[in-house]
């Protein structure tokens, strides 16, 4: 990474991999992760960034949610190209709902975010009690998952078959058409 901006971007991206499932777990899982899986998180997520080039990651957990964090508060504002990313994202997550509850599902996907997220989305708040009911209601489900007998498989995104590729695909097939040959000639080598 040669521009210094680029590459603290690319470092608050990687950041988020580590540190907003981390927050959702203890906010919303039937616990919070171990000191030992946030570092192995972090150690597995700064791998995948130093195989990307990103250079001038934070040297420990810590260290990078505190970088995290203090992006967060220096660069979240409101722009126009924000809307347009969270707005297309917003609609591909709407296309996975039912058509019947995309509507309440618009409705309630705001009430997952915080306050400087929705601003710099140009998003606005969802109702206060429909917060308060998703939040409640996830937090309900996280006590009832602790009382439940633990999984005697384990249940993997990773073995889930996926919309785009309903045949399953080959990771050598995946990426931008004109530049397959380079990338996958570089995993060869390495």
């Amino acid at each position: 990474m040669s521009d210094t901006n680029e590459n603290s971007d690319y470092l608050y991206v990687l950041s988020t991999f580590i540190y907003e499932p981390v927050r959702w777990c203890d906010r919303f899982g039937w616990r919070s992760l171990s000191t030992l899986e946030k570092q192995a998180m972090y150690h597995f997520w700064v791998a995948v960034g130093q195989r990307m080039g990103i250079t001038d990651i934070p040297d420990s957990y810590d260290a990078f949610e505190h970088y995290n964090q203090s992006y967060e508060q220096q660069h979240f504002t409101y722009a126009v190209a924000n809307q347009r990313v969270a707005d297309a994202t917003r609609a591909m997550l709407l296309g996975w709902f039912p058509m019947g509850v995309r509507s309440l599902a618009n409705t309630a996907i705001p009430a997952l975010l915080d306050e400087p997220l929705l601003k710099a989305l140009g998003w606005q708040s969802a109702p206060a009690h429909l917060t308060t009911l998703l939040e409640n209601s996830l937090k309900i489900r996280s006590r009832f998952l602790r009382k439940l007998p633990p999984r005697s498989l384990p249940d993997f995104f990773a073995d889930q078959s996926i919309r785009s590729y309903p045949q399953g695909y080959k990771l050598t097939d995946i990426g931008p058409p004109s530049m397959l040959t380079d990338l996958n000639s570089t995993n060869e080598r390495e």
